[in-house]
């Protein structure tokens, strides 16, 4: 009770831990060049790029995922809807978070979804929540 919680792990500002992290990058890097890449693989890579603080690569990342996800037979699935939606909102937080470029054209890929959504989920709360991303992405560039 009380006691600190004790790991394996090595600690984090360590080379060995340095070590690790540029092993699992390589692992998932290997993956994302076969034909298992799906939409969770670059989820799992944009969270990775998240933690380390890389907002251009995460970006990257998330726009990888919003694509995978759009390829699927979403219209008609509020399961697949919504993870577009949450991949849509990481999508522009990593823009923001960068130079902004490529705001424009994220603007009409939005755009593209909603309008795509709108005969199935106009209405519907991830529709809504999809129009204030856009909203609070046309806010920031403007």
């Amino acid at each position: 009770e009380g006691a600190a919680l004790k790991t394996d792990l090595p600690d984090p500002a360590s080379r060995d831990w340095q070590g690790v992290e540029e092993k699992v990058l390589d692992i998932l890097k290997k993956f994302a060049a076969t034909s298992a890449a799906s939409h969770r693989l670059w989820r799992v890579m944009g969270r990775y790029y998240e933690l380390v603080g890389s907002a251009t690569s995460a970006k990257e990342m998330w726009l990888k995922e919003n694509r995978a996800l759009l390829q699927q037979d979403w219209k008609g699935d509020r399961d697949l809807f919504r993870a577009i939606v949450e991949s849509s909102k990481k999508l522009v937080d990593a823009t923001l978070e960068c130079d902004k470029s490529g705001a424009s054209s994220l603007r009409y890929h939005l755009k593209g979804i909603l309008k795509q959504a709108a005969a199935n989920f106009e209405g519907d709360e991830g529709h809504e929540e999809l129009r204030g991303v856009l909203e609070r992405l046309e806010k920031a560039v403007e």
